[in-house]
């Protein structure tokens, strides 16, 4: 008989584990929007939704640029350039569609 290769081998024991587990995660993707990021980073408002773990928590290009915008000094443009750095390295910092930017021109005519 041949051996099993590691790969197979891990991959059962993780089919087995998730199969004995009676754990069912949870988990909410959420779009922040400047204000709730500037509340919390002021005066740590929407605490819940900042550091919930349930909440798998996305920034768009539209709002690193208003962060940019408004750091008016070293350290705010400190925060911002970290800020952008941790969710582009985790792949959690997306640029709108040209669509989203068509719609959203749409609203703020109206």
């Amino acid at each position: 008989m041949l051996a099993e290769e590691p790969i197979l081998r891990v991959h059962r024991k993780v089919k087995a584990l998730v199969a004995s587990s009676m754990c069912l995660v949870i988990v909410k993707k959420i779009l922040l929007d400047t204000n709730v990021l500037i509340d919390w980073l002021n005066s740590g408002r929407h605490e819940s939704v900042m550091t919930d773990p349930g909440y798998a928590r996305f920034l768009s290009a539209v709002v690193v640029m208003e962060l940019r915008a408004g750091a008016n000094t070293r350290a705010s443009r400190d925060a911002v350039n970290a800020i952008t750095r941790a969710y582009g390295t985790s792949g959690r910092l997306f640029p709108p569609s040209t669509d989203a930017f068509d719609r959203a021109g749409s609203v703020l005519r109206n």
